[in-house]
């Protein structure tokens, strides 16, 4: 068995094994003294000047791997700090606080796991989904509470889009219908029956309180008294009209205004 061809060695065998090894060795010392000097030349110095500790190529990557990959963990946390604290602001409009949101969850997309098994991926994604419609209607702010509840009730579940399209669509209808209100009560405000008249306000004020019709809210208490100037210092009916719709359908405490701050202010803009 020892005299089989494969087993049966001499001394220049032993020396051609060494030479063959020699030059593989070689060769393979001055490939990988080139990857480490690819390494450097494509680092900072204060990356590259850590290499010196490391013999291989193969011991840079594992380290540079490693490194890299912790900041990709720190980007993943910040991505979702800011996700999670992201909340919709009075001067946006819902278009654009979505905008911002799926920013963010596109930029979170590159650490999700990639899927093999069809059945793993569909099921994943609709998770996803859902966790995204979840985070979208959270942050919201209280006065679309009917809406939200009204939306997580709904089987299935309908899609991000879906629901900012029905979002939008309800914003608009009560902005149409508080204008329409305004409208039919604006003539009245200033004549003989004014106080009357008035009074009536008041009420449905109050109603359209109890319905919280608010849309936006104003970011500031200066902004709020901005545009109580630009109305009383309006020169035309029109004009005082236009901007005290915008001022009703953005002050975050409209049934306080339209009860106690509104009246006094009509009757100066009723005056000559």
């Amino acid at each position: 068995m020892l005299n089989h061809p494969i087993f049966f060695e001499t001394d220049d065998d032993d020396d051609t094994l060494h030479i063959q090894y020699q030059t593989h060795l070689e060769d393979w010392d001055s490939v990988n003294s080139k990857i480490i000097t690819w390494f450097s030349n494509t680092s900072v110095s204060s990356i590259h000047s850590l290499f010196t500790h490391f013999e291989t190529a193969k011991e840079v990557w594992d380290y540079l791997a490693e490194r890299y990959s912790s900041v990709d963990g720190a980007n993943e946390y910040q991505l979702g700090l800011e996700l999670h604290h992201l909340r919709f602001d009075s001067g946006q409009t819902l278009t654009d606080f979505y905008n911002k949101m799926s920013n963010l969850w596109n930029h979170l997309t590159q650490f999700e796991p990639t899927w093999t098994c069809p059945t793993d991926a569909a099921a994943f994604y609709a998770y996803r989904d859902r966790s995204r419609l979840r985070h979208f209607l959270m942050a919201l702010p209280p006065n679309y509470e009917h809406i939200r509840a009204s939306l997580f009730h709904r089987h299935p579940l309908p899609t991000v889009g879906q629901a900012l399209a029905e979002l939008r669509s309800e914003e608009t209808r009560k902005k149409t219908w508080f204008i329409s209100i305004l409208n039919l009560f604006w003539p009245h405000l200033s004549g003989p029956h004014y106080n009357h008249h008035l009074s009536l306000f008041r009420v449905l004020a109050r109603k359209i309180c109890l319905l919280d019709l608010r849309s936006n809210t104003v970011a500031s208490v200066d902004e709020t008294l901005t545009l109580m100037k630009i109305v009383a210092l309006a020169p035309s009916p029109n004009a005082r009209g236009t901007t005290t719709v915008r001022l009703l359908l953005s002050l975050p405490l409209l049934g306080r205004f339209l009860t106690l701050l509104l009246p006094p202010l009509l009757l100066q803009m009723s005056r000559p």
